[in-house]
């Protein structure tokens, strides 16, 4: 069992390397195998996601991703540049706070 659940670990990295489908499909798809194959019961396979820091980590990942496509970030840093980018010294601490 061991060596099936190395080769649909070793499978999920190249999918994740390869990037046939998003990261996130790629992993489902992983942990649906893993469990489909019976190399793990379902209980263990979806353990993980019953952590409350992994599901910090998830909703971490989805507000940066939805600050980068609405571009919700880079307008307030525009918005703090006009702000405090009086001069260059202001505007070196403008950038530093907008980073």
């Amino acid at each position: 069992m061991a060596w099936h659940l190395f080769a649909i670990f070793a499978a999920t990295i190249l999918g994740f390397i390869l990037q046939p489908m998003p990261i996130g499909a790629v992993a489902f798809i992983g942990v649906t195998m893993a469990a489909l194959t019976g190399v793990v019961t379902v209980g263990v396979a979806i353990s993980g996601y019953g952590n409350s820091t992994i599901r910090l980590i998830i909703c971490a990942f989805l507000l940066a991703r939805a600050f980068i496509k609405s571009g919700l970030g880079r307008r307030i840093s525009f918005l703090i540049i006009k702000a405090i980018g009086k001069s260059s010294l202001t505007l070196g601490y403008a950038i530093t706070l907008a980073d």
